[in-house]
């Protein structure tokens, strides 16, 4: 949830680095939830704490029921949970492969040298700039763990710092930065008494309500997770099985009249156009107007006229896709057909006109489109009602 926890309410600088979570993620939070639901999985939420209190608290009651606990993240702050029972399965990248590592007391004291509690003690010490939690100014990541392997923790340093045997120079950073390495110690602690409902039976996965997430994955276009979690593409909410619709054809026109189509265009004012290729040639143009589909065929006498015309129109809007390939066969081309297939697909391309944004686009990555545009540039400077985005 986003508020202030416990945690920044005691350290106002807590995790004053960080930047905040983009504003197209946390959009999307509301939506994972819904789905999640309808999968038949609990969410849980804590105002004030953070979710590794809440896996905290989870594993502890895991613990003390002997239930097994396994914990997938990639923090490794949660590797202080990793005893009892709790394994914590950490997610890295290794050469560019995805790999996971398990951890438990025996991998941690086989890495580290010490138990997986004493991992916040090392943790106080040397601070966590992620997280902007201070430690001991001077104390990094080798003095820390040396230290806790052989001291324990923060009470027995402090207790004896004057007799134990450490350098004068970190016994003097530990003196002046006590209080701060207490304060990282209590920032650093993963709490285990979040006031949820730590019942392991409350989150059992349940059958959810599969109709509602097909209709969730199909309203995000996510079509290949409806078949990865075995759920049938033809469900409606209610349970029911979705009536196949009738299968609809738009009718198929091929314009024997350059003219006609012309006409047709201005008047649905913005126009969308699939060029239609075949062993690298443009062999027809498509052009959906309602239920018809007009076919402008490229062997037509009158094809040039009516591109160069369609082009010169100063109140129809060009919209189209696949215009890489019109590029790649004006560069083959040669003469007027270069220069219509070039303005064509420029067109296409360039941008939505000005006060619109574009609904269909092709395709392209931005360094195509940054080739294409020195082509492109003297065209559309001709014709002020294109710009580009």
């Amino acid at each position: 949830m986003h508020e202030p926890t416990f945690r920044h309410k005691q350290y106002a600088d807590y995790k004053a680095g960080r930047k905040p979570m983009p504003q197209e993620l946390r959009a999307q939070m509301p939506v994972l939830k819904e789905l999640l639901t309808a999968l038949g999985y609990t969410t849980v939420e804590c105002p004030g704490w953070e979710a590794d209190d809440v896996l905290g608290t989870l594993a502890a009651a895991c613990r003390d029921s002997g239930d097994a606990c396994f914990i997938a993240t990639g923090d490794r702050d949660a590797l202080q949970l990793a005893h009892g029972g709790v394994k914590v399965l950490l997610a890295r990248t290794k050469m560019g492969q995805a790999v996971t590592d398990v951890y438990d007391e025996s991998a941690i004291a086989a890495e580290y040298g010490i138990t997986p509690q004493a991992l916040i003690q090392v943790k106080a010490l040397q601070g966590d700039s992620s997280d902007n939690i201070p430690g001991v100014a001077g104390v990094g990541a080798k003095t820390a763990l040396d230290l806790v392997q052989r001291f324990g923790t923060l009470d027995a340093i402090y207790k004896d710092l004057d007799t134990l045997d450490i350098k004068p120079g970190v016994r003097e950073k530990l003196r002046r930065d006590k209080d701060k390495a207490y304060l990282s110690l209590n920032l650093g602690t993963i709490r285990t008494n979040a006031p949820i409902d730590a019942a392991p039976a409350h989150y059992a996965v349940t059958g959810g309500d599969p109709a509602a997430a097909v209709a969730l994955f199909r309203k995000l276009e996510l079509f290949s997770l409806i078949d990865k979690f075995n759920l049938d593409r033809d469900l409606v909410p209610g349970g029911e099985t979705e009536a196949p619709a009738p299968a609809h054809r738009p009718e198929r026109l091929t314009c024997v009249d350059a003219d006609d189509l012309l006409t047709r265009l201005r008047k649905a004012g913005d126009v969308y156009v699939v060029p239609q290729m075949a062993e690298g040639t443009v062999t027809d143009l498509f052009f959906p107007l309602g239920d018809t589909v007009f076919v402008m065929p490229a062997d037509t006498p009158e094809f040039g006229y009516f591109v160069r015309t369609l082009l010169a129109e100063d109140t129809v809007r060009i919209f189209g896709y696949n215009t890489k390939e019109l590029h790649r066969l004006a560069q083959k081309a040669r003469g007027a057909v270069r220069k219509y297939l070039r303005r064509f697909a420029t067109v296409c391309l360039s941008a939505a006109p000005i006060g619109r944004q574009s609904t269909i686009w092709p395709s392209w990555r931005w360094n195509t489109m940054c080739r294409c545009r020195r082509t492109a540039t003297a065209w559309i400077r001709r014709s002020r009602r294109w710009r580009w985005r």
